[in-house]
């Protein structure tokens, strides 16, 4: 098996399980470090068979350095002590969570750069198109998060509101189902919530649609070949 095969196992693997793990556990102090540490390990994965190694050493030092901004937060949980001034405490969350969001941009870019050069559709294929769009729906999850940290009215919620309740909400508006338990309020929010959901609709039409193309293209019956001199001068006769 082939390194960008072994990528995109990883990644969709490690996707998976934070998309199945986070409604379960994310709602703890651990369970939310082992969801941050899911995410840092995908994006590490990718990044580590997608970028240069010099490119892929800085991004890995930035990848720890927005880990380590996020973990004073998660002891504060724990131990319910503020280890910082609220202020201080409130910038290093949204400087982590600002890094992440770059974190996910790499690879959306690459994986979809790849997609658009594939000539013929493989198991590879289908897993790069799948595992773009969690990244996606992740990432905006993340986006609103830093929206709802910075204006903490910016949504309406039905229930006391968490990093879980958005990440729901990003998958329900990338999928435009739209329950409306959840309902962006400000101005910026909506302006997302628009955003992603036609990010979503134009996934579907362009990137799956291509993916169908080139699926189909090799059934196609090729063009008949044209005949050879001998053959010419043979139905000549």
């Amino acid at each position: 098996m082939n390194r960008p095969n072994i990528r995109y196992i990883h990644l969709l693997v490690t996707l998976s399980a934070i998309f199945i793990l986070q409604p379960l556990m994310g709602y703890s102090w651990w369970g939310g470090l082992i969801i941050l540490a899911l995410v840092f390990w995908a994006i590490i994965v990718i990044t580590h068979t997608l970028l240069p190694r010099r490119t892929f050493q800085a991004y890995l030092g930035l990848a720890c350095f927005g880990f380590a901004v996020q973990t004073p937060g998660l002891l504060q949980d724990v131990t319910g002590i503020p280890l910082f001034a609220a202020d201080l405490a409130l910038a290093l969350n949204l400087l982590g969570k600002i890094i992440f969001v770059g974190f996910f941009l790499v690879p959306i870019r690459s994986i979809i750069r790849q997609l658009f050069q594939e000539r013929q559709v493989s198991v590879n294929t289908l897993r790069g198109c799948i595992c773009v769009y969690l990244l996606i729906g992740t990432l905006w999850s993340i986006l609103y998060d830093i929206v709802y940290t910075v204006n903490p009215e910016a949504f309406v919620f039905r229930e006391p509101a968490t990093w879980q309740s958005l990440y729901y909400f990003s998958f329900v508006t990338l999928t435009t189902v739209g329950f409306a338990d959840i309902v962006p309020a400000a101005p910026l929010a909506r302006t997302m919530t628009n955003v992603e959901a036609i990010i979503g609709q134009m996934y579907i039409a362009i990137i799956v649609a291509r993916v169908v193309a080139l699926y189909c293209s090799p059934w196609q019956s090729p063009p008949s070949p044209e005949p050879s001199i001998q053959g010419k001068i043979e139905q000549s006769q």
